[in-house]
């Protein structure tokens, strides 16, 4: 459990357990969050690329959720209904300037 909480500190997620029985576990098992949406990108990918897969994130998020809501949200893979005044938060990676611009630009991301 020790090296779980050092994993959440360094990776700025919060602590989250399987259900024992969800997944064949026998047990409770502490692993991190990942549920918010994070899309991991390189440090060089151009800016218009990254504001461009932000936009359509955010903008075409009804179609992304749809295909989860026949889940239980417990169950759901992923956190619904996407917010785009708080999807960028709390990601434990800086954002991707080109993405940081598209919130902005919306209104989504207030003056920091």
């Amino acid at each position: 459990m020790h090296r779980i909480r050092r994993m959440t500190d360094s990776f700025s997620r919060a602590l989250l357990f399987i259900k024992k029985g969800r997944l064949q576990a026998d047990r409770d098992i502490p692993c991190l969050d990942w549920s918010h949406w994070a899309i991991i990108v390189r440090e060089d990918m151009p800016e218009e690329l990254a504001h461009t897969i932000t936009a359509v994130m955010v903008e075409e998020r009804s179609e992304l959720e749809a295909r989860y809501r026949h889940l239980p949200r417990e169950r759901s893979p992923m956190t619904y209904p996407m917010d785009p005044y708080t999807m960028w938060k709390g990601i434990g990676a800086p954002l991707h300037p080109g993405a940081e611009r598209y919130y902005r630009e919306k209104g989504y991301m207030s003056q920091l």
